[in-house]
């Protein structure tokens, strides 16, 4: 987080303390699967074919030497994402998607790792459209495994913003 200057805007005062992401970003409780609440991640977290990407992703790291990038290490980005929706106002539909988008945020791993943020939007792109019930919804989970990896991308919106501090 950083100060403002005296001629900067006020920022909204729902946004949360360093103390609350902190908490957030270190929370390292086992990761709920079932989050009957997030409709559109609870459907993915239970697809064979979103978990087999993942597995694969993981498998493909793990021989290149990188550690847990599996199904606990996105699920516990996808709840540290919807947390932190939670904390800066957003609503219950961006609590979801920020989930999705951090469930599904490397799975471009198994292309390749470098540029795996863009790969994992392509892959979002080919494969979700079908899961989704808006082109919003996907514009925006694609927007935030975007920005998940570009720390020098500004975020669009509170689902982007919650991909860039998870990280």
């Amino acid at each position: 987080l950083h100060t403002m200057s005296a001629d900067q805007p006020a920022i909204e005062s729902n946004l949360p303390s360093e103390d609350e992401l902190v908490n957030v970003l270190e929370d390292t409780t086992d990761v709920p699967m079932r989050r009957p609440d997030l409709k559109l991640y609870q459907s993915l977290v239970v697809d064979d074919e979103v978990r087999e990407l993942i597995s694969l992703s993981d498998e493909y790291l793990q021989a290149i030497g990188y550690t847990d990038h599996g199904i606990r290490h996105v699920g516990r980005v996808a709840m540290r994402a919807a947390k932190i929706v939670r904390l800066v106002g957003g609503n219950a539909h961006e609590e979801d998607l920020a989930a999705c988008a951090g469930l599904l945020h490397d799975i471009g791993n198994l292309v390749h790792r470098s540029e795996h943020d863009q790969a994992s939007a392509h892959i979002d792109f080919d494969l979700l459209p079908s899961r989704r019930s808006s082109l919003w919804e996907f514009e925006r989970t694609c927007a935030a495994i975007r920005t998940h990896a570009q720390h020098n991308r500004v975020p669009t919106a509170p689902v982007s913003a919650a991909m860039l501090i998870t990280l």
